[in-house]
């Protein structure tokens, strides 16, 4: 969920993307039909949005970071002030909101609180059998941002080496998340952060070939929807937030071909449908508060107590999913509102608004040094 100055509508569509992919897998883990026959998602859904959705916010994010920056003070103040602050601000919500609905439910909202607020120091996207800590509760898919974090602080401390140099470092994350997962879970999702940097590291690819990826975009198409194919046939339970991609090479390549095509097909839809590509482009803009305001609505809504209602009150019908994802995805879009009205909340989560903001200031005071020659 990185920024850069000039914006590239397929990365805002393909983030966008996966962040509604997000939204309605999360919702499938909920309101399966498993859980509520005759009105849940189908099982093969979320098992379908596994196989891209965070594969591809880590690659277009690693689109967008500088593999060439080496390890500094100022990095890693700009990447906690990315990723860490609205993390921090996402969990005081997630606290507030549990004691609040705490209180409204007849519990004990210290209780909740404290629940997650050790969550929250936690940092894990699923509890691990073998987590340093036991029987902590997971602080959901806002593990992403901690895990975003050690991702760019192991791309700085690679940023020196060789072309071959960086792909040896970036296997190596790739296994050491995967093994030591085996052994040990660490907090703050850093081995998720480590193993990301893998992801990151094929955006990274993607940007520094992209005129010879063009020129065979076909055929690297084809390949692409093959191994995502392949995916869907054999994996689709990987967990890139566990380190665990139990049909081995299938889940990662198919992770990786399915990014690809997400980005090509947001390419098509930024020059072929406008009015989609714009909404989609807001959306992309605006990830970071979606995707932080939806895992805060995620953790903290009674969801036992409002989807049984939900059953009862409207009936069971085959698409109550699709309209229970979509009443979601609105919710999220109007909390994003309301954040954006706050001046602080909006400093911290719409960072493209305080790169504008900056670049303004800067041609004005161009103008103004310009003038007085």
């Amino acid at each position: 969920m990185s920024t850069t100055t000039r914006r590239i509508p397929e990365l805002d569509i393909a983030r966008a993307i996966a962040v509604i992919a997000i939204i309605v897998y999360h919702t499938g883990m909920v309101f399966s039909e498993p859980l509520y026959p005759g009105a849940g998602m189908p099982e093969w859904l979320p098992k379908f949005l596994d196989t891209f959705h965070l594969y591809t916010l880590f690659i277009v994010s690693g689109y967008l970071t500088n593999f060439n920056r080496p390890l500094s003070g100022s990095l890693v103040v700009k990447a906690a002030r990315s990723a860490l602050l609205p993390y921090a601000i996402s969990c005081l919500f997630i606290i507030g909101g549990s004691a609040a609905w705490a209180c409204a439910l007849g519990t004990d909202p210290a209780e909740q609180a404290q629940r997650w607020f050790e969550a929250s120091l936690w940092g894990a996207g699923a509890q691990h059998p073998l987590a340093l800590v036991p029987d902590l509760e997971r602080i959901g898919g806002i593990w992403f941002l901690p895990a975003l974090f050690w991702a760019k602080l192991y791309i700085g401390a690679t940023a020196k080496l060789g072309d071959k140099g960086k792909l040896v470092a970036m296997l190596a994350a790739l296994a050491f998340g995967m093994v030591s997962a085996n052994y040990v879970w660490l907090p703050l999702s850093i081995q998720s952060g480590i193993a990301g940097a893998a992801f990151m590291y094929v955006g990274w690819l993607f940007r520094t070939h992209a005129d010879a990826l063009a020129a065979r975009r076909i055929p690297v198409t084809v390949v692409s929807a093959g191994l995502w194919i392949a995916a869907i046939a054999y994996g689709g339970n990987s967990s890139i937030a566990m380190c665990a991609f139990p049909a081995g090479i299938i889940d990662i390549a198919g992770g990786i071909g399915a990014s690809w095509c997400i980005l090509r097909s947001s390419a098509l839809i930024a020059r072929h449908a406008h009015g989609l590509s714009r909404a989609l482009e807001c959306a992309g803009r605006n990830t970071l508060p979606l995707f932080a305001l939806h895992i805060v609505e995620d953790n903290t809504l009674p969801m036992w107590i409002i989807l049984p209602t939900l059953v009862t009150s409207c009936g069971a019908h085959p698409w109550s999913w699709v309209a229970l994802a979509c009443v979601r995805l609105l919710f999220d879009a109007m909390l994003v509102g309301l954040m954006y009205v706050t001046p602080l909340l909006r400093t911290v989560f719409f960072p493209h608004i305080r790169v504008r903001l900056r670049e303004r200031a800067t041609a004005f005071w161009s103008s103004l040094y310009a003038a007085s020659e």
